[in-house]
């Protein structure tokens, strides 16, 4: 989903390590069409 750009994953590099994902705006986008199918 990364290499796609649908999410955005952050490292941050310090003892103990941490990752945090969070959406893109492609994936925002994609919200309402989800929604929908969903429907």
């Amino acid at each position: 989903m990364e290499d796609d750009k649908l999410i955005i994953r952050k490292m941050y590099h310090k003892i103990p390590s941490k990752v945090e994902y969070s959406l893109s705006n492609t994936s925002l986008e994609l919200i309402p069409l989800i929604e929908h199918v969903y429907e």
